[in-house]
């Protein structure tokens, strides 16, 4: 099928039924997560154990289906992600992804925060395995547990604020829904944003909630309703999609020409600033703005996984695609900050990836072999971390044999880059 005739099926696709089962999807979201706030209203007593795990036990079926409801309340919010994606892609393809991309991150999080919401049943179950704890022990466990799940929720809220300010953004600069609905969803992440400290969140409720909660619902309503001006986003789109055309050839010549020198040097660079970032935030910044810091260092090293996936592509793609899988599940640890039974989760998962990294580097041609032993030496380093008692015994010595090692790779990469000749004849192979 040549050039044109598939520019015009695609212009011609109307967006129009995906607008309105965006707004179904969206109308369900809402639907399932008012649900699953109301089965869960009046269970959590704030500061009252005792009343809590009572409450728990005698409603666990509500519990549950609470529980339930916010699974499946995510669920929808990740298909209202991709739906999203899709309508607003010929506004702005990068941006539309990047909002997508905090989205399912945000989802990821309270995905994974359901677990302290499910463990109370466990712990207040009364398993004989836990008759070693007192009573008093158990129910300030449980309620312990419903607080971790309060602070993820608090988390996840703040990715979900810069979700709302993309897609504001995005509203904004169509053609195809009104500009005021980009303004109040601006208006409605930054509500979220303020989660960033819950102190001034609690302050301002429940004005950010209520405002956000309208502002959301308007576009909710509008794409139920009127849809969008189909029209307007088959020029959008047919204009969009004119440019690929027209600049294809032109991006493809600038992702050649761009060195992956360039891209290992970056990678340096914005490894030893995520480096520095968590060092002295651990070191100098404490409270809320902690949390802040290591938020900024964790983005970037999203951006070092994926240039250094991009660069060790040609070694091997499925285990490079694995080691940046290790490193994102890492970096979603890292985010929660959770330790069960003090083993420290994201740094285990960062081991596997530094030997995955470590690998690569052995077996490619154009770094040298002596930084692969390192790199899974220091991978070796952060596993040590499954037995905090090993990690105890051997510090400091795995720890400072794992950061300098890692150090080593990323100075080469920041002061020496990669043999461009030998990367790009590894890539022709490939």
């Amino acid at each position: 099928m040549n050039t044109p005739v598939m520019s015009e099926r695609i212009v011609e696709a109307s967006p129009h039924p995906n607008a309105r089962v965006t707004g179904v999807v969206y109308l369900f979201y809402f639907l399932t997560a008012v649900l699953g706030v109301f089965f869960l209203k009046g269970i959590v007593v704030d500061g009252d154990a005792t009343a809590t795990a009572t409450n728990i036990l005698a409603r666990q079926s509500l519990f549950r289906l609470g529980l339930a409801t916010g699974l499946i309340a995510t669920a929808l919010y990740i298909a209202l992600t991709a739906l999203f994606y899709g309508l607003f892609r010929p506004v702005n393809r990068s941006i539309s992804l990047l909002a997508a991309f905090f989205s399912l991150v945000g989802c990821a999080i309270l995905a994974f925060s359901s677990l302290f919401q499910l463990a109370p049943l466990f712990v207040l179950g009364g398993s004989p395995y836990l008759s070693v704890f007192k009573v008093e022990q158990l129910r300030a466990l449980a309620l312990l547990f419903l607080e971790l799940n309060t602070e993820a929720g608090n988390i996840c809220v703040v990715f979900f604020g810069v979700y709302c300010l993309l897609i504001g953004y995005l509203i904004f600069k169509s053609t195809f829904l009104p500009r005021f609905l980009g303004v109040l969803m601006a208006l409605a992440g930054l509500g979220w944003l303020t989660f960033l400290s819950p102190p001034f969140a609690n302050h301002l409720s429940p004005y950010n909630l209520v405002f956000g909660f309208l502002a959301e619902l308007s576009l909710m309503l509008w794409l139920l309703a009127m849809g969008v001006n189909v029209q307007r986003w088959k020029e959008q789109a047919g204009a969009a999609h004119q440019e690929e055309i027209m600049t294809a050839a032109v991006m493809m010549e600038r992702i050649a020409v761009t060195s992956p020198s360039f891209k290992a040097r970056m990678a340096g660079v914005l490894n030893l600033f995520s480096l520095l970032t968590a060092g002295l935030t651990e070191t100098f910044v404490h409270g809320r703005l902690n949390y802040v810091g290591g938020y900024i260092a964790i983005s970037s090293m999203v951006v070092v996984t994926l240039l250094l996936y991009d660069i060790f592509k040609p070694v091997n793609r499925r285990l490079c695609l694995l080691a940046a899988s290790f490193a994102f599940v890492g970096l979603s640890f890292e985010v929660l900050r959770w330790q069960p039974r003090g083993v420290n989760i994201a740094i285990v998962v960062h081991g596997f990836y530094c030997l995955l990294i470590g690998y690569l580097v052995f077996r490619s041609t154009f770094l040298p072999r002596i930084l692969g032993p390192l790199m899974a030496f220091a991978g070796l380093g952060w596993l040590t971390f499954l037995s905090p008692p090993l990690v105890n015994y051997l510090s400091p010595y795995n720890l400072a044999s794992a950061v300098l090692a890692e150090l080593s790779l990323m100075l080469w990469l920041l002061v020496m880059g990669v043999n461009v000749q030998r990367w790009k004849e590894q890539a022709s192979a490939a």
